[in-house]
């Protein structure tokens, strides 16, 4: 019987588990954004939303980006959740300018094709050309030149211009970088182009980083912050507010990351930069004595690694564990662990979210194993190696060291008894006996159902049944019971106990 309390508690975990098998499938999305026209919006924001991982909250899988040249962004989306919760909807948005669209709604197929998606966004656009000049009037070949509410970069042809096609429902304003110079630009005193498009020129009178809009006063102080990006590059081309004395002023970083705010007065000074969908905040303290000052602010990277350890599970393997965090809580974040391996191609290893957070992995091998994690989302990608092994793989087990018992004898250790190969089968012949007995009685039943044997065939069913149990079902439990007084330890002999103390011997009489 205890075999069969072990059998029926398995037999309904796995009827349980088997509606729950995992549904995986992916897409590719190609979203599209056309004017009133139907010409391609380069810049235009793309966000897509799906199910990736989680069939509880739903839309957990994130994709983000901007339409190229064409107008088209394409992202490849996958998802594997269980089958009860899967959801194949996915939704789409777009924004350019100061537009934002609805949601569109798609349905995956999961077939790893590509599903498009357009967007007709209410404006219609125009030709802008950017002319940039150097201080003496030459074409600054190869200037970067941005348009604010956009990321698109354009650099400069031979002539010195950057062409864009731009929504005319606003003005356009932007800035542009040629290495140390940088000036800022609106369409306040464009002109007409002789192809109907807008022309602006830009001639670039100031050098060591751009300075917000405004005349330096005499006596006031410069501030010129380099800003360094997560890839240890200067960070051109990014917007920088600056907070100081109650008031915030804005810039643009060069081509060089330096961006420059005038100061009136000394004190703290806030320099906030938006970079990777995060607010990166440095503060430094300037002392206005009129004198030209610099700092450099270097963006830290956001994803990490916090920890990577490994611990023995069984002989020759170790069960290894990472802890990954980032503070932009709407990133995907994907991690991979590959055992390495000289010679040869890194190994990858299954790894799987538990339920404290952390990435887990199962690995074997000999000793001083090497395994490698790797960490990224959109934005980043940082990687960590250890080795999971004890010098001379695991230390082997020391048997207890005897103890004594409240008698002063030694306490014995307890034999150990060798386990026959046949006791694994217990389940499976438990199972066998059920199955053939619901199928005898299944039989009996339509037997004695059935209009054509009233009664030669139900004695026929319910003989065969009672041979069944008397053949089969009764000698699986007698083999069973064995096998369990085999699992039981054997009766040890009682404890030496020594004869109680007797008193001093007396003379015989």
């Amino acid at each position: 019987m205890c075999a069969l309390k072990t059998a029926f508690p398995l037999l309904a975990c796995l009827l349980l588990l088997l509606p729950f098998g995992f549904c995986t499938w992916n897409q590719t999305i190609d979203a599209s954004v056309v004017d009133q026209k139907g010409s391609p919006v380069a810049g235009a924001a793309i966000r897509i939303t799906y199910q990736k991982s989680n069939g509880i909250t739903g839309g957990d899988g994130l994709a983000e980006g901007r339409t190229g040249e064409g107008g088209h962004y394409i992202a490849t989306i996958s998802n594997s959740v269980p089958g009860e919760l899967e959801s194949r909807e996915i939704e789409v948005e777009a924004g350019a300018s100061s537009w934002h669209s609805g949601a569109k709604t798609l349905e995956a197929d999961g077939t790893g094709g590509t599903l498009a998606v357009q967007f007709v966004a209410p404006f219609t656009l125009g030709k802008v050309t950017v002319i940039v000049l150097q201080k003496g009037g030459a074409a600054a070949s190869g200037a970067s030149v941005y348009v604010s509410g956009s990321e698109t970069r354009k650099t400069a042809d031979s002539f010195g211009k950057a062409t864009f096609y731009l929504p005319m429902d606003s003005g356009v304003s932007g800035f542009v970088s040629y290495g140390s110079e940088g000036e800022y630009f609106t369409s306040a005193g464009a002109t007409a182009g002789t192809d109907g498009g807008m022309e602006i020129l830009v001639r670039l009178p100031q050098a060591g980083g751009a300075v917000a809009p405004g005349t330096p006063a005499e006596g006031s102080t410069v501030l010129t912050v380099y800003f360094i990006g997560t890839d240890s590059l200067p960070l051109g081309g990014e917007k920088v507010a600056f907070s100081h004395g109650g008031s915030t002023m804005s810039a643009y970083t060069d081509a060089l990351g330096a961006a420059s705010v005038v100061l009136e007065t000394g004190g703290e000074v806030r320099a906030l930069v938006r970079k990777n969908d995060y607010d990166y905040s440095f503060t430094f303290n300037v002392s206005a004595d009129g004198k030209p000052k610099s700092e450099t602010a270097a963006l830290a990277p956001l994803l990490m690694i916090d920890y990577f350890e490994s611990a023995a599970d069984g002989a020759g393997c170790w069960r290894v564990s990472a802890k990954v965090s980032d503070p932009r809580t709407n990133r995907p974040i994907t991690v991979k662990m590959a055992q390495m391996k000289n010679g040869t191609q890194p190994a990858d290893l299954q790894v799987a979210l538990d339920e404290g957070g952390k990435y887990t992995a199962r690995v074997c091998g000999a000793s001083d194993t090497l395994v490698r994690a790797v960490a990224s989302n959109s934005y980043d990608t940082v990687e960590k190696t250890i080795s999971v092994s004890h010098a001379g793989g695991e230390s082997p087990q020391q048997a207890p060291t005897p103890t004594a018992n409240a008698t002063g004898a030694p306490a014995l250790p307890q034999p150990i008894r060798p386990t026959s190969p046949a006791e694994g089968l217990e389940v499976v012949l438990v199972l066998a006996a059920i199955l053939v007995t619901v199928l005898v009685a299944a039989a009996a039943i339509i037997g004695k159902s059935s209009p054509e044997a009233p009664g030669g065939m139900a004695k026929y069913f319910t003989h065969a049944y009672g041979i069944v149990l008397g053949s089969t079902l009764r000698p699986i439990l007698e083999y069973l019971r064995s096998l369990r007084r085999r699992r039981e330890p054997p009766v040890q002999p009682p404890a030496f106990q020594p004869p109680p103390p007797q008193g001093p011997m007396m003379p015989p009489a």
